[in-house]
């Protein structure tokens, strides 16, 4: 066990990596110290390691902390997959920010010598990223029943051509009049496929601008809370479904190919301002 950093950790700019088991305990005999950053498996168990490929088109097992920093280098890519505009220093920052504390050591001021600010949690990255960063997706985004999605002011989240973010759990998307929260298509041309709330779950839109989607907003049996947003050059601004009364104050519903708000299936939408300045604006839309 070597309690010092050895090159390349020893470089500033290069991310430490400890190693952990299938247990989330750090594997005694491993490097520590203070200058971990991360921790990631290395070992499955005493005796079978990890696979990793092999000469001759063959398998082994072996273990070790060269087995756990690829795995961070996975993660990074996983996270610059989806915005390539991320610094390497905000990178670390969503590493750090997103790892699980396990392990049997305490964490003074969020990290210690041995898991470094904690073992890496590839789910939690991705929407961390999300939340605080926004991003380009090219397939669906998804939120599960059991999660909430907290999309921060002044972020941007951006689909490909029929992709969709997927609501089975919970969507805030808070912006504010200064710093909105913008949903859009990636490239020039196409629609995406907008933002679908499914049965059971919720959310609450504030100061957000959905446009170029087939369906900016479509609710089933889902009553989530739209506030001072704009839905533009949609096929249709809300779509409602299945026994869906979204509560809609002071928003925008222009320029829709299609509908402005649609609703089938003793679906109701609650138009109303709640207190809040301004009503709710539907015109330029093709069938109202």
């Amino acid at each position: 066990m070597i309690p010092y950093p050895c090159y390349p950790a020893q470089y500033s700019s290069v991310i430490a990596v400890s190693g952990s088991d299938e247990n989330n305990n750090f594997v005694d005999g491993w490097n520590y110290g203070s200058f971990v950053e991360l921790n990631a498996p290395g070992r499955t168990n005493s005796t079978t390691g990890l696979w990793t490929t092999a000469l001759n088109n063959g398998y082994a097992s072996a273990s070790g902390t060269s087995f756990s920093a690829p795995q961070v280098s996975a993660l990074i890519a996983l996270i610059k997959s989806i915005n390539n505009s991320l610094s390497l220093s905000q990178v670390k920052s969503i590493l750090e920010n997103s790892a699980d504390k396990v392990g049997l050591y305490s964490y003074s001021n969020g990290r210690n010598n041995y898991f470094g600010y904690g073992r890496i949690n590839a789910y939690k990255a991705l929407k961390y990223t999300i939340e605080n960063f926004g991003g380009s997706f090219n397939q669906d985004i998804t939120i599960p029943a059991s999660d909430t999605l907290n999309i921060q002011p002044g972020k941007s989240l951006s689909f490909n051509s029929d992709c969709k973010l997927i609501v089975n759990g919970t969507l805030n998307a808070i912006g504010n009049s200064t710093n909105g929260i913008t949903f859009n298509r990636s490239g020039g041309s196409g629609t995406w496929g907008g933002i679908q709330f499914n049965s059971g779950s919720t959310g609450s839109l504030d100061y957000c601008t959905i446009t170029n989607a087939s369906t900016g907003i479509y609710c089933f049996n889902s009553s989530p809370t739209i506030k001072h947003s704009t839905l533009d050059y949609n096929g249709t601004g809300i779509g409602c479904n299945q026994y869906s009364s979204p509560i809609l104050v002071g928003n925008n519903f222009r320029y829709n190919s299609s509908h402005g708000i649609s609703c089938n299936t003793y679906s109701s939408p609650n138009l109303t301002d709640n207190g809040y300045p301004g009503s709710n604006v539907i015109r330029n839309n093709l069938t109202g």
